[in-house]
């Protein structure tokens, strides 16, 4: 054999061995992973901690121990379906003790509660509303965009108020990658009707009936974010008065040491009016 090759082959057999002992030393303290990805977890960061608990497992895959906190740091991440799989493991391990596995069922049992799961709210509000000027026409704190009726003199009335609504939660007990986070995933939506029924002047009569809906998507102690899609159909008097579409997407950041939280957010509405004495005041409003 060459000398040359003789001490080639040599370096590369002596490069494996330290790239092996390099690997093997960062796994080499089960205990030390451990700390570090529960440290992580209780800092909130519970991303990095579910890669150094899956780090660990991977080297190390009898710590049962380690598996349960990982189905805790899933839980976290709203990754319920992962997180229940872990759970049942260690439940089915022979050498887990019983008073455990008490523990581990009541957590399973809690994980179903939560998800995946759809979660209706109704919810109805009545009340009485005077008016000493009633057909000056509705304000913005009803809803932006209504013209206001010029008159010279007042006309005061009652009206019956009302609102209905009905929102809806859908919680998928999975995740989504978004950058380097997995976030939880939800769908939420709601329809709303509000109605104002005036005594007397019913050419003053609101109604409003808006739908909702949109994804949403949280990463634990970091951030919240969606993208709501809305449609109001309007209606004044007796005659539908306009449609209203929009657009509102929103971020919130959180920032877990300083207990502090920041939102973004966009609205983008196009305004859409169906009467004729009404023609030409289609808007898009920002």
């Amino acid at each position: 054999m060459p000398k040359n090759f003789s001490i080639k082959l040599c370096a590369i057999a002596l490069w494996c061995v330290c790239a092996i002992g390099v690997s093997d030393s960062s796994v080499s303290d089960p205990q030390r992973l451990f700390d570090q990805a529960m440290a992580l977890r209780a800092q909130g960061k519970i991303d990095a901690a579910i890669r150094l608990f899956e780090t660990l497992l991977s080297n190390y895959p009898s710590l049962q121990r380690a598996r349960l906190e990982l189905a805790v740091a899933y839980y976290q991440q709203l990754n319920f379906k992962r997180a229940r799989r872990l759970a049942v493991m260690v439940l089915k391990h022979p050498k887990t003790p019983d008073s455990v596995k008490l523990k581990i069922r009541r957590f399973i049992a809690q994980i179903d509660s939560k998800g995946p799961k759809s979660t209706w709210t109704p919810e109805v509000s009545i009340g009485v509303l005077y008016d000493s000027n009633v057909t000056a026409g509705p304000n913005d704190s009803v809803l932006a965009g209504f013209p206001m009726v010029s008159i010279s003199a007042k006309i005061s009335d009652r009206a019956l108020l009302s609102q209905l609504s009905l929102s809806h939660r859908f919680l998928s007990g999975t995740t989504q990658k978004i950058g380097r986070y997995h976030a939880g995933f939800l769908w939420i939506s709601k329809l709303e009707i509000y109605d104002a029924d005036f005594e007397q002047q019913n050419d003053q009569d609101l109604r409003i009936a808006t739908v909702t809906t949109g994804p949403a998507w949280i990463v634990a102690n970091r951030f919240r974010a969606g993208f709501n899609l809305q449609h109001n159909r309007i209606a004044l008097g007796h005659d539908h008065y306009a449609n209203f579409y929009a657009l509102n997407p929103i971020l919130t950041k959180s920032n877990r040491a300083k207990k502090t939280e920041q939102s973004w957010d966009v609205f983008v509405q196009a305004r859409d009016y169906t009467r004729a004495v009404d023609l030409g005041r289609d808007s898009n409003y920002i």
